[in-house]
């Protein structure tokens, strides 16, 4: 009984220096146990980091070869020629496009660009040029000079070739000013009469018309009747026989009238010229001739 209670005892009957001891003994394990645990916790963590590193040249060579991939496409798909597959289904697109333009010229640009270089492809560019000039003036014609700005500036692009350029600003060169100016005296009127009132014209938004009552000339389509010829600033022309103009101004002769971008010049003999002054397009009237310019 007693050898029991010495041994139970055994840790509490040391003197104070060796429990000093042992609890010193425990804290230096302790110690030194983390200081091996904060040594392999630095390793592992410079060994991830330089796995990191390794990964992201890679990475952004991948990166780079995807925006490069991405570029090229881009690239090639600024070529509007592309859209089609041959010089016929462009041209076809062309010949529409009086019918399914929305005006926009950037849009319809595209389509002269790509013709072009099927044109040029294919060594017609002589051939087709002219329709592209045809096409360019009549849709100016149809969507107005905001439009036709619109076109210079998209054909006028670094990708653009140089012929479709050249023929652009020969086609184009006009928009924005007056061929034929109205006569610095001219006055403000949108219909008048000649004196003898055997000549009456209208000045109107799209067109202008006159309407001659007696002439010894022989009409295509008003024989002994009167005939209003009527013309808008391209020069098409159009006769009647249904209607004449009506005005009660009447002007002195060899006077100029002027109004929405018209222009009518009566002579000391009461014969009739008029214009438009954006295209310089017009015609002469007179009770023996009448001729369009």
């Amino acid at each position: 009984m007693l050898d029991n209670d010495r041994e139970n005892n055994f840790f509490f009957s040391r003197s104070p220096r060796s429990v000093v001891l042992f609890v010193g003994g425990v804290v230096f394990v302790f110690v030194v146990l983390m200081i091996v645990f904060y040594i392999r916790l630095v390793t592992v963590t410079q060994d991830l980091a330089v796995g990191v590193d390794n990964q992201l040249p890679s990475q952004a060579v991948s990166a780079s070869a995807s925006v490069s991939s991405s570029a090229s496409a881009s690239s090639e798909s600024d070529n509007p020629a592309d859209a089609y597959a041959s010089l016929a289904e462009v041209r076809k697109a062309l010949d529409s496009l009086s019918a399914t333009s929305t005006c926009q010229g950037e849009a319809d640009g595209k389509i002269y660009h790509a013709l072009t270089v099927w044109a040029e492809k294919d060594n017609v560019w002589d051939a087709q040029s002219q329709a592209i000039k045809t096409s360019m003036t009549s849709m100016v014609e149809q969507c107005g000079e905001t439009y036709a700005q619109t076109l210079i500036t998209t054909l006028n692009g670094a990708s653009i070739p140089d012929n479709l350029k050249e023929l652009t600003s020969e086609t184009l060169q006009f928009v924005g000013a007056n061929v034929r100016e109205a006569p610095e005296d001219a006055i403000e009127k949108a219909s008048f009469s000649v004196p003898s009132k055997n000549i009456r014209c209208e000045l109107g938004t799209s067109t202008v018309s006159c309407t001659i009552f007696t002439y010894s000339y022989e009409s295509q389509t008003c024989k002994n009747q009167p005939v209003t010829y009527s013309m808008d600033s391209a020069g098409k022309l159009s006769q009647q026989c249904a209607s004449t103009v009506t005005t009660s101004e009447v002007v002195s002769y060899e006077t100029s009238v002027k109004s929405n971008g018209f222009v009518c010049s009566v002579d000391q003999e009461g014969n009739v010229e008029c214009w438009a002054e954006k295209t310089g397009k017009g015609f002469k009237i007179s009770s023996s001739e009448f001729n369009l310019f």
